[in-house]
């Protein structure tokens, strides 16, 4: 009974309709219908094969280079509704790990957002550091599906500047 979707590392058109015919219910995919919590164990079976094609979050999460190249025509896959950057992984695919300032990377970034305007498909990247003025960045950008950073990494970032303090003290 999932309502939102991501599926990884999606490179290709085929890829990305593998995930829809996956997600969607007949006719809009192949997923199997049987009874189950999102149709109250089939009390409302008939109700939720009809309205979830229209309720359901899928996005494609575009992780390397050349799921960036084949962009429009991933998102010409009916069903595909938002697409999310993985940008570690997306930088390491073009050999700039880590360098989301490198021009190279900021373009594939803005070919990814510029497609999903056209579309008026969701688009959302990960802001990896706790920064505040990057996540408003993003969304000034046009980016409406945000993940901000990672529990590990803001106690991380929270416990070096506590350190940092601390040392600049004694």
């Amino acid at each position: 009974g999932a309502r939102a979707v991501v599926g990884p590392l999606v490179n290709t058109k085929e890829e990305a309709q593998q995930l829809a015919d996956a997600v969607y219910y007949p006719p809009h995919g192949k997923r199997g219908v049987g009874f189950c919590r999102a149709n109250q164990y089939g009390l409302n079976l008939n109700e939720e094969v009809a309205n979830s094609h229209n309720e359901l979050l899928v996005a494609v999460q575009i992780e390397h280079i050349e799921g960036v190249k084949n962009i429009e025509e991933i998102l010409d896959v009916e069903g595909i509704n938002a697409v999310f950057i993985g940008p570690y992984d997306l930088s390491a695919s073009m050999n700039l790990i880590g360098q989301f300032d490198h021009p190279d990377f900021i373009a594939a970034r803005n070919k990814i957002l510029e497609a999903c305007k056209r579309r008026n498909i969701i688009a959302g990247v990960h802001v990896i550091q706790p920064d505040a003025a990057e996540l408003v960045a993003r969304y000034e950008e046009g980016y409406r599906l945000l993940a901000y950073s990672l529990d590990i990494t803001m106690v991380l970032n929270h416990s070096k500047k506590g350190l940092e303090y601390f040392k600049s003290q004694i």
